[in-house]
């Protein structure tokens, strides 16, 4: 099934972005500038399952290891639609198996697959998901019904990916459509998604940092240098150079902070040292007594960085 595919200049993403980060987030983020002080400062200034079908009672089983069913529907108040969106609403799906319907590896997919990923969520009761091959996301409505799943047309960001443009191709055509999914779980959720041309892709689920945090993060705007700089406690370790930045709600940016050096991570990004990023992030403070147990905070320990969005990249000319 061939499917098409928008493209979204940068000031309707960034307006797009905005919005979302206006109504279903934390209130936008900012800092102000200030003289160059050690790593991160100026940046956490306050924010300005298997499934069987049954006519009668469907079962779909979740990651938690219990079953959604329509007796537990009902005692819940939620749909069986509802209980499983909550569930693919919880983690971030990367790409593990694709294969066509003889059963052969989609390779332009599997070659990459560890970039490959997939995300749901909601914004003002639409149903979106979010789908990359490492380069441009790719978004799009769908619907669910029982353990149908069907995406709308997707919106792009405008960016050339190079050798894994057919890569991006092919992930689009084949998420755009009906499908019929299941999610199981051993010690990792595992989603499945069929085509009505067998074309199969499997996701690994992570948890999403809301889950993982168990709370909504603060959105913030970040630009991030191609190039990094030696740390300024480790000049042995290569630090990314970021600043932060702010937009008003028509998406112009009203202001911006000095470069500084950041040593921590960014859950989600890859830096390739050849695009200057405008990044959409999710900030959130971290429990000082579980600072050992995240992937990704900053050099004091307060916050996790996640990202949402890339909503600007430029080629820098080497």
């Amino acid at each position: 099934m061939k499917s098409s595919l928008k493209i979204l200049t940068i000031p309707v993403l960034l307006t797009v972005s905005l919005a979302l980060s206006a109504c279903g987030d934390a209130p936008e983020a900012g800092s102000e500038s200030s003289n160059r002080p050690s790593n991160n400062a100026n940046l956490n200034a306050p924010a300005t399952t298997h499934t069987q079908t049954d006519s009668d009672n469907p079962i779909v089983s979740n990651p938690n290891g219990s079953q959604i069913s329509a007796n537990n529907s009902s005692q819940s108040g939620q749909s069986i639609e509802e209980q499983m969106i909550d569930e693919l609403n919880k983690y971030r799906w990367t790409l593990i198996r694709a294969t066509d319907n003889d059963n052969t590896p989609l390779t332009a997919l599997t070659d990459i697959k560890d970039q490959v990923t997939l995300k749901f969520s909601q914004y003002e009761g639409d149903h979106m998901v979010n789908y990359s091959v490492g380069c441009n996301t790719i978004s799009a409505n769908y619907e669910l019904q029982n353990t149908s799943l069907v995406i709308g047309e997707g919106m792009s960001t405008k960016m050339s990916c190079g050798a894994i443009d057919s890569a991006e191709n092919n992930l689009n055509e084949n998420m755009h459509g009906n499908h019929q999914i299941s999610l199981t779980n051993n010690e990792q959720p595992i989603l499945t998604q069929v085509a009505n041309d067998m074309t199969t892709l499997m996701w690994e689920g992570r948890l999403t940092a809301q889950a993982k945090y168990n709370g909504k993060g603060e959105t913030i705007f970040w630009a991030v240098k191609a190039a990094t700089e030696p740390c300024l406690d480790e000049p042995a370790k290569s630090c990314l150079q970021v600043k932060p930045i702010t937009y008003n709600d028509a998406g112009l940016q009203t202001s911006a902070g000095e470069w500084i050096s950041f040593a921590g991570q960014i859950d989600g990004y890859n830096h390739d040292n050849t695009h200057t990023d405008v990044l959409r992030l999710q900030r959130y403070r971290l429990d000082p007594t579980e600072k050992d147990t995240v992937e990704a905070y900053d050099a004091d320990q307060q916050y996790a960085y996640v990202l949402d969005a890339i909503i600007e990249s430029t080629v820098v000319e080497s």
